[in-house]
């Protein structure tokens, strides 16, 4: 698959609503575990900027942290 760009962007479930909800001006905190690696580090850096309370984040060595590619499509804008 030949792509013309790549773009990291945060979401899921629960990141977006508690997104919304700090962004509506009420406190939310995530329970979580997520691995010590760069993916880690930005999702808890994405959700402390967006005013979410990460203290309760468990980060746990030699873990993979979750992550998933979304493809679009150029011309339609489809995403697989």
């Amino acid at each position: 698959i030949r792509t013309v760009s790549f773009e990291v962007a945060g979401g899921g479930n629960c990141a977006n609503t508690l997104t919304a909800v700090s962004r509506l001006g009420l406190p939310c905190s995530i329970l979580t575990k997520i691995g010590d690696d760069c993916t880690g580090k930005q999702i808890t850096s994405e959700l402390e900027g967006d005013g979410v309370d990460t203290s309760n984040v468990i980060v746990q060595q030699n873990m993979n942290s979750p992550f998933t590619y979304v493809l679009t499509e150029k011309r339609g804008g489809t995403r697989t």
